[in-house]
């Protein structure tokens, strides 16, 4: 781990688990998953936010203008209209210096089955999905090939993740991609359940992770699998193939001992990977760390 100063102008600033959240009480609105979902947001998780950390993210943004910023979800607690709102404001602010934006929903976005059906995620965040859908593919030029994959669907009890079906035959497209850049596949759920810096209970679980390692493994290129999901950061060298590193972002507003707002940046190296940077704001600048990826646990 090492200070430094990236070079913004070649980098993609990733931050994820925003977790807008609103006061709705009403019964028929909270029944079932919901009602433990809300109380759970006010009684522990909104407590941890400290959403100063918008500006500071905003005028990172403004300020160091990185080539492209990708957000992996979790904008929203319960997938309401009124988290959304928040959400889609903190976004066109986000975007108002006009470097390129790619979100996926996370789980928290499709937190039920009536937010799947009426695709609430898609109608509010539309402006900053990937031009073609999830999945698809977008290319920076001279920097990656983004490859986005959907893992998340409503669930009645638990938090696990699952890759659609179309999302598997574009896994199984990866090793045809034709392409000198390095993959960054983006998605909201990571692959390992385990590494230095986290444990991942079964019921957060992305199903059948196992498998699109197999395809990731398989495929040529070199490749970095980026996610949320779990809250911390953590960098790790796959385990089977060293030219795979596994980059999880940590909750881009929760209050830590030495900071209010984290973020990732991925910055090219000269060996088709990328130097990954951890930022910290400390209530008044940010601060930025190289962060050398850890062996992956069996």
């Amino acid at each position: 781990m090492t200070t430094c100063q990236p070079d913004f102008s070649r980098s993609i600033l990733c931050a994820s688990d925003f977790h807008f959240g609103c006061d709705v009480w009403n019964p028929f609105r909270l029944f079932g998953k919901p009602l433990l979902g809300q109380l759970n947001y006010h009684f522990r998780r909104k407590k941890q936010l400290d959403y100063a950390g918008q500006t500071a993210l905003r005028q990172l943004v403004e300020q160091c203008r990185p080539a492209a910023v990708v957000l992996p979800g979790d904008f929203t607690n319960l997938a309401l209209p009124e988290e959304f709102r928040r959400a889609r404001a903190f976004l066109d602010k986000l975007s108002a210096p006009g470097i390129p934006i790619y979100v996926i929903p996370g789980n928290h976005d499709v937190y039920t089955h009536t937010a799947a059906r009426n695709r609430e995620a898609e109608c509010w965040l539309k402006p900053y999905l990937p031009p073609e859908g999830i999945p698809s593919k977008a290319t920076l030029p001279g920097i990656a090939t983004l490859c986005f994959l959907p893992t998340v669907r409503p669930n009645l009890l638990t938090s696990r993740g699952a890759v659609s079906r179309n999302g598997w035959t574009f896994l199984k497209s990866l090793p045809q991609v034709s392409t000198t850049l390095p993959l960054i596949v983006v998605s909201h759920y990571p692959l390992l359940n385990r590494t230095a810096n986290y444990r991942q209970h079964w019921s957060h679980q992305l199903r059948l992770a196992d498998r699109v390692l197999e395809r990731l493994r398989a495929c040529p290129h070199a490749m970095l699998f980026l996610s949320g999901h779990i809250h911390r950061f953590s960098a790790t060298r796959d385990p089977v193939k060293p030219a795979l590193t596994h980059v999880t972002v940590p909750a881009a507003f929760y209050i830590r001992e030495i900071a209010r707002a984290a973020a990732v940046l991925l910055q090219p190296d000269t060996d088709g990977m990328f130097h990954v940077y951890l930022g910290m704001w400390n209530g008044e600048t940010w601060n930025w760390t190289l962060q050398f990826p850890a062996a992956a646990e069996h």
